[in-house]
């Protein structure tokens, strides 16, 4: 008895488990892509951080240009896990540049996310326009 009992248990927690996961999210790409930027490279001076980056070439004609870049810039302090944001911004007209401020005073790390952001000529009734690449990102120690 203690054996049906403990299959039936471990079958229930296999089906409950498999019939909440929903793989067409992950499985179920359909559309245009924005490649990633590409050569994503930093200069420091003093405190001011200076990105560099190229855009791609090869992107898609069903993608309304100019392109947009969203920058992201998580800092890290010692000794806590999670980090601290301290902007987001997205600039127009395709840019390959950007500058910002660190504090040089202390142990703090940054990661910087570098995305390009386009607009979708034609989309699919009910869905959004805006499109996004994945991120690359740069460690600023």
């Amino acid at each position: 008895m203690k054996r049906i009992v403990y299959l039936l248990t471990i079958l229930t927690m296999v089906l409950m488990y498999t019939s909440c996961y929903d793989r067409d999210i992950l499985d179920l790409k359909e559309g245009v892509s924005l490649p990633p930027v590409t050569n994503l490279t930093y200069s420091l001076s003093g405190q001011t951080a200076s990105l560099t980056w190229g855009i791609p070439g090869d992107i898609s004609s069903e993608i309304s240009k100019p392109l947009s870049v969203n920058i992201q810039v998580l800092q890290y302090k010692p000794g806590i896990l999670s980090p601290i944001r301290v902007y987001t911004v997205t600039l127009e007209n395709e840019p390959t540049t950007a500058t910002f401020t660190v504090s040089t005073t202390d142990e703090n790390e940054y990661h910087v996310i570098v995305k390009l952001v386009g607009n979708v000529k034609e989309a699919v009734y009910g869905e959004s326009t805006l499109i996004y690449s994945l991120g690359q990102t740069i460690v600023i120690k």
